[in-house]
């Protein structure tokens, strides 16, 4: 087998660029934003939702939890969002050897972006004498969103994975720092226009803006000196499984999978597994303790002050806003300091573990519909703490975790670890819905 000039291009050492003004940094910050969008403003706005599902009365309806659909809908929506993201991440290590990772990001976001213009339009109708069908609409457009943005973060995730470790870095600062803007511009919509299905109107359109300037940005990457050898690089492997190698190459300027001779589409994920699992491990667990508790139990914590201000804005930023603080915090953090190091993954393993012990200090705050769990930290200041521990955790862990488990691998399989990783997350991801649904039940 020989390589054709194309693959030579860029399999053999060039020269070095710089990622000039940071631009290539830039654009994959604001790819970590548009990736988790649709989950952020989703969960974000829930006052609009609780409006939208709430009985009417007299003609008027209202933000107050009324009904099982309101009070499970956190639930719903996690389901809705987390299951396809898995069903797609699976689907992802197929397509990554038919349809290059820039071609899956477009379609992706072209789609996303035309769902949540049919989002904004919805906020304009009155849904009041259909609830259950517009409850029934909004599940379906969160699947379709996430279907597309599960394909949209396994392909772009794939690319960065390629690139040095402050770019992985610089992408999960962007996912933080998508539920950060999310968050605040809930708040500016609340305190700028009182009803909730207007200012959704204004929510979602900033929505729409983030997501035209991630992908616009994305596209550039092929065309920038500093990353276009690494999104040419992750189109030829992303096909190199499929070619029978009939003789091994020993070029110290070729990956060393196009010498290995015939491997199998199974035999060679399989291997990587063995090398990252306790990485990936630690990443499942943190997304699993995440999702079993935020939004679906966290965003039920009801504040303990007669204020009226106050308690119009206590979930938007006890629960939202402090959590995606101390989330982007985490992940800022892992720039400067990096325990336990790379070299001991149970121990960060172990880390993401201890998270635990937050799940039942949670569950005695103050959530009016309980059953077995007492109620002991009747106070605000307990949740804010709480929550802001737990931001500064899942941030921390997780961004760790998809630091090092590139750095294990050859150069060549970077962009297979990076899909591998995101398919742990998503794990993650699934089982902690499962969990919010029994915890709901528990508390």
């Amino acid at each position: 087998m020989t390589l054709n000039a194309v693959e030579e291009d860029f399999l053999i050492p060039k020269k070095v660029h710089k990622d000039k003004y940071k631009i290539v940094y830039v654009i994959i910050f604001f790819t970590g934003i548009g990736v988790l969008l649709p989950w952020n403003f989703f969960i974000t706005a829930r006052q609009y939702f609780m409006f939208k599902l709430s009985d009417e009365v007299n003609g008027t309806h209202s933000s107050n939890v009324t009904n099982d659909l309101q009070f499970l809908f956190e639930n719903y929506l996690s389901i809705a969002s987390m299951l396809p993201v898995v069903l797609v991440n699976f689907v992802n290590l197929v397509l990554r050897r038919h349809i290059t990772p820039m071609r899956r990001f477009m379609v992706g976001i072209c789609i996303m972006f035309l769902v949540f213009i049919f989002t904004l339009v919805l906020t304009t109708i009155d849904t009041g004498k259909f609830v259950n069908m517009f409850f029934t609409i909004t599940m379906i457009s969160v699947v379709i969103l996430n279907l597309c943005s599960g394909i949209v973060q396994g392909s772009s995730l794939g690319i960065v994975s390629m690139m040095p470790g402050r770019y992985i870095k610089g992408f999960m600062e962007g996912q933080a720092a998508s539920g950060l803007i999310a968050s605040v511009a809930n708040i500016i919509s609340i305190a700028v226009i009182g009803s909730p299905d207007v200012s959704a109107s204004m929510y979602f359109s900033m929505a729409l803006v983030f997501l035209a300037i991630t992908g616009i940005g994305f596209c550039q990457l092929g065309k920038i000196k500093f990353s276009r050898n690494y999104v040419k690089m992750s189109s030829l492997l992303d096909h190199e499984v499929e070619n029978d190698i009939q003789q091994p190459l020993t070029s110290d300027s070729i990956p060393v999978s196009f010498s290995r001779g015939r491997q199998s589409f199974f035999q060679k994920y399989y291997q990587l597994i063995k090398i990252i699992y306790w990485n990936g491990l630690s990443v499942m667990m943190g997304f699993l303790v995440t999702l079993s508790l935020f939004p679906a139990v966290i965003s039920q914590i009801e504040t303990t002050s007669d204020n009226p201000n106050w308690q119009k804005y206590f979930t938007p930023v006890a629960c939202f806003l402090l959590f995606n603080i101390a989330d982007y915090f985490g992940r800022f953090l892992c720039g400067f300091v990096k325990f336990p190091s790379q070299n001991y993954p149970k121990c960060l393993f172990a880390l993401s573990m201890m998270r635990w012990i937050l799940v039942p200090l949670i569950f005695m705050c103050n959530i009016p519909r309980r059953k077995y769990f007492p109620l002991l930290l009747n106070h605000d200041a307990y949740p804010i703490l709480l929550t802001l521990i737990f931001g500064l955790s899942n941030g921390y862990t997780l961004t760790l975790g998809l630091i090092y488990a590139p750095t294990l691998v050859k150069d060549n399989e970077k962009e297979a670890v990076g899909n591998l990783m995101n398919v742990f997350m998503c794990l993650g991801l699934a089982v902690g819905v499962g969990l919010s649904f029994l915890f709901n039940f528990i508390i």
